[in-house]
């Protein structure tokens, strides 16, 4: 009987043991890729495109976020915006580079390095969909040509 408790006790001492290896395994592991997503630089990450607006990536980067946003256009005509289509919401003149968006706020910059490499682009408008970012274009036809796409989006903290 002795001997029977003695072989209980060494396999349930080896289970514990093997179990809190595999643990501080899973955690080694989970810490790594924490850790390694953490430092990434700003080297641009591949992300498929998907059809939903404005769905938030859990990568984050060195003062910055990627996001999957639609993307569309609009130039300074009153159809597409109010009856002031060269002053954007946020009170400046419309210009190369500014965008508007209602789920950021003013003066917050981003980039679309898919398509405009390093530019920056900052938020000084509003428009009408809460979960899209409207790139404005100085006349109707390159507005139209850009069309609208689901693009990759870093956003500036």
């Amino acid at each position: 009987m002795e001997k029977i408790n003695k072989t209980i006790k060494i396999h349930y001492i080896s289970s514990l043991i093997f179990f809190l290896l595999g643990l501080l395994l899973i955690l080694s592991f989970t810490f790594y890729a924490l850790h390694s997503i953490k430092n990434i630089s700003n080297e641009i990450i591949y992300i498929e495109n998907t059809k939903k607006s404005c769905e938030f990536i859990f990568i984050e980067l060195p003062n910055s976020y990627l996001i999957n946003v639609e993307t569309t256009a609009y130039s300074s005509t009153i159809d597409q915006t109010d009856s002031t289509p060269f002053i954007t919401a946020s009170g400046t003149t419309v210009r190369d580079g500014i965008v508007a968006c209602n789920f950021l706020p003013f003066g917050t910059k981003i980039k679309f390095p898919e398509i405009y490499g390093n530019k920056i682009f900052i938020v000084e408008d509003r428009m009408a969909d809460d979960t899209m970012i409207d790139i404005w274009f100085s006349d109707r036809q390159s507005a139209k040509n850009f069309g609208r796409k689901i693009l990759l989006v870093k956003v500036f903290n």
